[in-house]
């Protein structure tokens, strides 16, 4: 059934190539997604179907830094500096003032950088952050006072990308997210 329905969607829009989404499986064959996504890891093990990229991200390189177009929220674009080593996505106390966010509920918590030092930044979670296509809802997020990030408005970190099988291609500039 899951590859009759592939089939029908690919003859739908006319393309073998094109691809189809898992919730567009699940609706169609009237079973829940992650009844859908077991099956389609079943048939990507024996080869029948691919699975592919749920985004590529351009990324911008400025010195030795990787950055992300994001937009927080539904409603601000903002640049990112990508960062693996980073346990939680941080944004400056510029930005969360422009997204409205009341930092003073937040948690207060220590937060260790690059360098070592250890600084005070407040605990807070983000309702979307988005990078293209892929979006992840109450993102937990580190508010850290102005000057702290630099010129810098935040970075993205594992908070966000624990949510994705990713690849950084520095040679294309890209980065690839999978939905686990």
């Amino acid at each position: 059934d899951y590859l009759r329905a592939i089939y029908h969607f690919q003859e739908e829009e006319n393309n073998a190539r094109s691809s189809v989404s898992s919730i567009k499986l699940a609706e169609y064959l009237h079973i829940s997604k992650p009844t859908v996504c077991e099956m389609i890891n079943k048939l990507i093990k024996d080869n029948l179907v691919n699975k592919s990229p749920y985004g590529k991200i351009n990324l911008t390189k400025k010195g030795n830094s990787l950055y992300v177009d994001a937009l927080i929220n539904r409603r601000l674009k903002t640049q990112l500096i990508l960062d693996t080593g980073c346990s939680e996505t941080q944004i400056s106390s510029e930005i969360a003032q422009k997204l409205g966010i009341n930092i003073n509920k937040g948690q207060n918590v220590l937060c260790t950088i690059a360098d070592g030092r250890s600084i005070p930044g407040k605990l807070i979670y983000l309702r979307e952050l988005r990078l293209g296509r892929a979006r992840v809802t109450n993102v937990k997020a580190i508010v850290l006072d102005q000057g702290r990030l630099g010129n810098d408005e935040g970075l993205l970190g594992m908070s966000f990308l624990n949510n994705f099988i990713f690849k950084v291609d520095t040679e294309k500039d890209l980065l690839v997210l999978h939905r686990r």
